[in-house]
């Protein structure tokens, strides 16, 4: 967990901040689905 992950765009969402938000609150699909 030392490693920072690289700042890649999720597939459900334009953030990574918000892709975190929609997997821990709709799941892995998010809320657009």
């Amino acid at each position: 967990m030392s490693d920072p992950q690289p700042q890649t765009p999720p597939l459900d969402g334009p953030t990574a901040n918000e892709s975190d938000l929609d997997r821990a609150l709709f799941g892995p699909y998010g809320d657009d689905d």
